[in-house]
């Protein structure tokens, strides 16, 4: 969630829209013209040239209709990642690291991961959680005195803009960070636990609820604020386990009870949301005017009552949910229970069914689903794997899973086709891995989703993703002695040619 940039006000001199005033001392840009070749309509080549201008904080953007180069006015961006060379050394140093304690001195002395959240754990059973990195620094308070008026319409962007007129605005420099305008490790969030930490790219802040995260600069995160849905349903996975309640055995993660929970499938909007809509169901007329056609929700609510609210292949009435919850999501007043900053994992939830206005709405949204289903040849009563697929080579391959914002851990995006479903899909659980540490060595497993080839004539161009489809997982050799029993292993021996 953190920034890694910031956006720097110039005040330009009237007479020279290339100079710019810091401190009221004219300063000028610098320009790099660059000529790049052009395939024309015509099959013929031409060049083409453009000037690029930089101020000392960075090059000038322009934002149509938000950031414009003016004879007042212009913009440039300082991105604290343009010179830091230092993540090669950070990637290494993580590749060598035998321990939480090792990878984390590494991490928070390099300051250098460009935008990513590290989360770790090693055979000792320590857990690590940071979001330390490139950083700009920019505290809170240094944000108030040196933003402009035009700050507060980009802040709802992410953007954070300073004033550039005024030397004392550039970013700040922490004395333990390795490069300036940074922050360093010590202004950054990490924690280090001996249970667990999470990150389903909500911020910092709840990595661990039993130690929370707080007291940060707003341009790495927000702090006490509701959380994701996919967020709230794996710290809720996290605790079940260890308390033993998830149904599985014991009561720690073992490789096949976190994969297990990781193809669990749940639908946490569901969870939170689906009891008061089949109240609702049984309380109104299930003939919904939409602004002059009725649509019957009547099979859509008993199909739902039925549905175990998974998005497992086989669930019945996952497409009728996925196309409700957006439509009432975003209702003023929608949840009974609105959220509590105290109780962060179980609020908001459920429906207030006391609210006449959230009444109409979520039945409203329900037979928007319904008819949107309908209209586009989508049986209600479809199974999720049957409308939710892959295809490759002609094969329909199911997919089980689903958006991460409706609150479910296996994370899949997808697009739609009238008449089919939600198809191809686009992103989301790319690659799946579990890890754990035995007495000889690291024992993972893992699937990559979209499989190995890109070539519909490669024999590797579905087959793991039809393994995942099966809800399937791929043994990882580690030691020198399993990866020589492998049947698929190939030995190729180079040597030096000599001239």
């Amino acid at each position: 969630t953190a920034r890694r940039f910031t956006i720097h006000q110039l005040e330009i001199v009237p007479t020279d829209p290339t100079a710019y005033k810091v401190d009221g001392e004219v300063r000028r840009m610098k320009s790099t013209t660059v000529q790049v070749q052009v395939r024309e309509s015509d099959g013929s080549l031409s060049t083409r040239e453009h000037t690029f201008w930089e101020s000392e904080y960075g090059p000038i953007v322009t934002l149509p209709g938000g950031l414009s180069w003016t004879r007042s006015l212009a913009f440039a961006i300082q991105d604290v990642n343009r010179e830091n060379f230092r993540i090669f050394d950070q990637y290494l140093r993580m590749n060598q690291a035998g321990s939480v304690a090792e990878l984390a001195r590494a991490v928070e002395e390099e300051v250098a991961l460009p935008w990513v959240n590290t989360a770790a754990a090693d055979r000792f059973g320590n857990a690590y959680y940071a979001d330390v990195g490139a950083i700009p620094n920019l505290p809170d308070a240094h944000f108030e005195a040196c933003s402009t008026p035009a700050s507060s319409f980009l802040l709802p962007l992410g953007l954070y803009l300073l004033d550039g007129s005024r030397s004392e605005c550039d970013l700040l420099t922490d004395p333990d960070a390795p490069q300036a305008k940074i922050f360093g490790a010590g202004n950054l969030p990490s924690i280090r636990r001996s249970d667990w930490v999470q990150n389903s790219n909500d911020s910092y802040w709840l990595a661990n609820p039993e130690q929370r995260l707080e007291g940060f600069a707003s341009i790495i995160g927000p702090e006490g604020v509701a959380q994701g849905l996919r967020t709230r349903l794996g710290i809720l996975q996290a605790r079940a386990r260890l308390a033993g309640t998830d149904g599985l055995p014991g009561n720690r993660f073992t490789l096949d009870s976190l994969l297990a929970t990781v193809y669990g499938n749940r639908n946490l909007s569901a969870e939170i949301a689906l009891d008061d809509l089949l109240t609702l169901c049984d309380q109104e007329s299930k003939n919904v005017d939409l602004g002059g056609r009725v649509v019957d929700v009547g099979t859509a609510c008993t199909i739902l009552d039925a549905w175990d609210r998974t998005m497992n292949p086989e669930a019945v009435g996952a497409a009728i949910w996925l196309e409700f919850w957006p439509n009432v999501r975003g209702t003023s007043g929608l949840y009974a229970v609105p959220f509590d900053a105290a109780d962060p994992v179980t609020t908001p939830r459920g429906i207030d069914l006391g609210n006449p206005a959230v009444r109409t709405a979520a039945l409203q949204a329900l037979a928007e689903a319904v008819a949107f289903l309908t209209d586009n040849e989508i049986p209600l009563d479809a199974p999720w794997g049957q409308v939710h697929f892959e295809e490759r080579n002609g094969e329909r391959i199911p997919i089980h899973g689903g958006p991460g914002t409706h609150g479910v851990y296996n994370a899949i995006s997808s697009r739609f086709r009238s008449g089919e479903g939600y198809t191809p899909i686009t992103g989301g659980s790319s690659i799946v891995t579990v890890v754990t540490f035995g007495r000889q060595g690291p024992l993972a497993r893992a699937v990559l989703t979209y499989s190995q080839s890109t070539d519909p004539e490669s024999p590797h161009f579905a087959d793991q993703t039809k393994l995942f489809s099966a809800q399937g997982i791929n043994p990882l050799p580690f030691a020198l002695r399993d990866i020589k029993r492998d049947p698929n292993l190939e030995v190729k021996k180079l040597r030096e040619r000599r001239r």
